[in-house]
């Protein structure tokens, strides 16, 4: 089966009556193209992607069998990726309120206190530090406002000319995982500790 605009109506009504080889269609129509989408921008793992975009097939099959869409005004991958974009976005904020904690590391780093107490850092977390250099913009930045400064999300939007402060704390997720990324590639456990 195609999956056109023309026939979103089809495939509504296949889709309210439980029809799952029309879902599973849409799925594997759009699948390769949000994995490849979300690695790229997100900077997630395959399978980070596929979870997220199996949540927005769910969520789209949902939004249909309850009729709160029943026409669209965009493409169908237009309007199943703005929900995959969506629901990583949560993602994305929901782990950033987790401190910055991995197997390299024994004990959360608080960032903010690593200016003061420089002279006192471990050997490790010195190393973890020195790699935001390497770090490209606008994370450079972001990481420096927000953790050396201790500037909040709304000064730092406004300081990088960003559209609002979830724009910068989504952009601060991705920059942490490629701090992490760069820990990962550089050191190995045994270098660290």
């Amino acid at each position: 089966m195609t999956v056109s605009i023309s026939g979103d109506k089809e495939l509504f009504e296949l889709l309210r009556k439980g029809d799952e080889d029309s879902l599973v269609k849409v799925y594997q129509l759009f699948k390769g193209n949000y994995i490849s989408w979300g690695q790229k921008n997100f900077l997630l793992s395959a399978e980070e992607c596929e979870d997220i975009f199996q949540d927005a097939i769910i969520a789209f099959n949902d939004n249909i069998r309850t009729k709160r869409l029943t026409e669209l005004n965009c493409s169908l991958k237009t309007y199943i990726f703005s929900i995959a974009k969506n629901l990583t976005i949560k993602r994305l904020n929901n782990n950033s309120r987790e401190e910055l904690k991995d197997e390299y590391f024994d004990a959360p780093i608080d960032p903010r206190e690593i200016v003061d107490q420089m002279i006192i850092l471990s050997e490790k977390q010195q190393k973890i530090m020195s790699l935001l250099k390497f770090l490209k913009e606008p994370c450079y930045s972001i990481l420096k406002l927000y953790y050396y400064k201790s500037y909040s999300m709304e000064i730092i939007a406004r300081e990088l000319n960003y559209k609002n402060e979830k724009v910068v704390k989504s952009q601060k997720v991705r920059c942490m995982n490629e701090l992490k990324k760069l820990v990962k590639d550089r050191f190995s456990k045994g270098d660290l500790g």
